[in-house]
């Protein structure tokens, strides 16, 4: 902290000390210290995640706060591995229950290990779980997700459930890849989607110029329906652009 000047920027890297500035960042080397930096860290924080790859419990440790950028070094450099499961049903890397909304929210250049392969459990395991407005999920890649459970269906990536009667408003999925699922699913999947509860309508929504393959083991699943993009709520939400294969729609 300097006179006058509050640092809203912060950076993690797999070594690394205690101050989280670019010269020395924040210690994500465990899941432990990882998760522990991030439930630390505030709102409106830009919080740059260096190459490697970072262990998570994700939902189960630590919830997103409004006003934060989580940002990766691209795709092919960061990744982060989720590496316990949620005690309800469903586990997300990132993740905020329904009670939790957030405003001006986003995450980008990442992968995201959603954890189903080597995780045990009757659960669905996903990637991105958040709600509220403004939300903007950024070259995403999600990979090893679905569900073991018959009782709850999977959502790799998920923007602005939202409580009942609560509007959805510019929520936008972009630029992302959902793709390797894990083998074993029991249930349907849905890739990425943009929700509202029960009452409530998208304005200014959107899925776009993103890339779903949900071939498992390289060949499509003919048990499991995947399905790649969806949106409740009304006619708010623009789905464009978008390649899919290997999915029920």
């Amino acid at each position: 902290r300097v006179k006058g000047f509050v640092q809203n920027e912060f950076h993690i890297a797999d070594t690394g000390e205690r101050t989280g500035s670019v010269e020395n960042p924040f210690d994500g080397s465990t899941a432990f210290a990882f998760d522990e930096v991030m439930d630390d860290l505030p709102e409106d924080a830009t919080i740059r995640i260096g190459p490697g790859k970072f262990c998570t419990k994700g939902i189960e440790a630590w919830s997103p706060k409004s006003g934060q950028r989580i940002i990766g070094a691209g795709i092919r450099a960061t990744t982060l591995r989720l590496v316990a499961r949620h005690e309800d049903a469903c586990s997300w890397a990132i993740g905020s229950g329904p009670m939790h909304l957030l405003d001006s929210f986003e995450v980008s250049d990442l992968t995201i290990d959603c954890g189903m392969s080597y995780l045990q459990g009757a659960y669905a395991f996903g990637g991105i779980h958040v709600n509220g407005k403004h939300i903007r999920i950024r070259r995403v890649r999600f990979i090893n997700f679905g569900t073991r459970t018959k009782e709850a269906e999977c959502f790799v990536c998920l923007a602005g459930q939202g409580l009942p009667l609560f509007d959805i408003a510019d929520n936008v999925i972009e630029d992302c890849i959902v793709e390797k699922p894990a083998f074993g699913s029991v249930r349907e999947t849905t890739c990425l989607h943009i929700g509202c509860a029960e009452g409530g309508l998208h304005r200014g929504c959107a899925i776009r110029n993103c890339f779903v393959d949900c071939a498992v083991d390289g060949k499509p699943d003919l048990m499991v329906k995947f399905q790649a993009l969806s949106a409740d709520g009304g006619s708010g939400a623009v789905i464009e652009g978008n390649c899919v294969f290997n999915t029920r729609t």
